[in-house]
């Protein structure tokens, strides 16, 4: 187990970001923000949540498939995701990850109707939220809906 915590901290493409001070009201737009003129995949999930991890392996091909296109995924997890966990699982997950307060990610479920993990939601270049879904809609769904937007 201590082998692959640390070969894991030696794995790129994947970044974690802080929200850094700022109001419940803010953090989504402010999350976004950073990516304003790329489409964005935003996947909220859990560490324990199967589902996530399997639509998460389902997209892997299609990620790789289009990396050289203007598309940022976006992972936000909760508190009720062990930081450890977390930690040792994004090192396989390539994008930005957040992992917000027991109180931002209240926030944010109540702020979009989010009823469970995974839920997704599909931005375009604005920053407009253009589609979200409750559950996996299946990989061709969201290519689909991800290159129309660029």
């Amino acid at each position: 187990l201590i082998e692959t915590i640390e070969a894991n901290k030696k794995k790129t493409g994947f970044t974690i970001n802080e929200t850094g001070e700022v109001a419940n009201e803010d953090l989504f737009a402010s999350i976004i923000s950073k990516f304003r003129g790329k489409v964005m995949l935003v996947d909220f999930w859990a560490t324990w949540c199967g589902p996530c991890q399997k639509a998460m392996k389902d997209m892997k091909p299609m990620k790789e498939e289009l990396a050289d296109k203007d598309i940022v995924y976006l992972f936000i997890a909760g508190e009720n995701s062990p930081k450890e966990t977390w930690e040792n699982m994004i090192s396989d997950i390539h994008g930005e990850h957040y992992r917000l307060t027991n109180t931002q990610w209240a926030y944010i479920n109540k702020q979009f109707s989010i009823q469970g993990v995974p839920t997704y939601m599909i931005i375009d270049k604005e920053g407009g939220i253009k589609n979200k879904f409750t559950g996996f809609p299946g990989v061709d769904t969201v290519k689909k809906q991800l290159l129309e937007l660029l």
